[in-house]
């Protein structure tokens, strides 16, 4: 819980510095850590965490992967908005992820 709370709130506070932050080798081990602990995180959890790093334009193919993953997972727990964020962020960052798109349209 507390990664992803963190990734929220880099990204809420850092928006108007996404170039430092993108180049940051501290926002790496944050999406690395994210990625070991994906399957602990609950939908909004996921749905922040894949939001923050959109928001920052920071592509961390890895834990994409594994948030797809752990979507697809628990979809049934997201609720609308949850939902909106995870489809906007991947279609920001121009990531693939087609069986998402197809779970979330169902």
């Amino acid at each position: 819980r507390n990664l992803a709370t963190t990734a929220h709130r880099v990204a809420k506070i850092g928006r108007r510095r996404r170039p430092v932050l993108r180049n940051n080798p501290l926002m790496r081990d944050l999406a690395d850590a994210c990625r070991h602990r994906v399957t602990e995180f609950n939908s909004q959890e996921l749905a922040n965490t894949v939001w923050a790093f959109a928001t920052l334009r920071i592509k961390a193919p890895a834990l994409f992967d594994a948030l797809v993953d752990q979507a697809l997972a628990t979809l049934g727990e997201f609720n609308s908005w949850e939902l909106i964020n995870t489809a906007w962020a991947y279609a920001n960052l121009g990531v693939a992820a087609p069986t998402l798109f197809d779970a979330i349209a169902d």
